[in-house]
């Protein structure tokens, strides 16, 4: 991306404005010359990098986010069974 987008919210917001540029692109007529689509090949084939790459980061953050919820549990499951212990003795 030409532009320091980090929050995948700001991503996603980017990419839509792309598409709708796109679209613009499409109406306009240009399907009718080759220069009109290769233009929009090309877009194409950008926003295509762009979405993947943007699947990669959300496999990625989605395994970060499994990896923290079951440390997250497993401690909580350390600390019931220390309560349970502890209330018991």
């Amino acid at each position: 991306m030409s532009q320091n987008i980090t929050t995948p919210e700001a991503q996603v917001h980017h990419l839509a404005q792309e598409l709708a540029g796109l679209k613009q692109l499409i109406t306009k007529g240009c399907t009718s010359s080759d220069a009109g689509l290769d233009a929009i090949k090309n877009e194409l084939a950008l926003l295509n990098e762009k979405l993947n790459h943007l699947s990669q980061k959300a496999e990625m953050l989605e395994g970060m986010l499994c990896d923290r919820v079951e440390n997250i549990s497993s401690r909580l499951e350390t600390q019931i069974k220390s309560v349970k212990y502890f209330s018991v003795h």
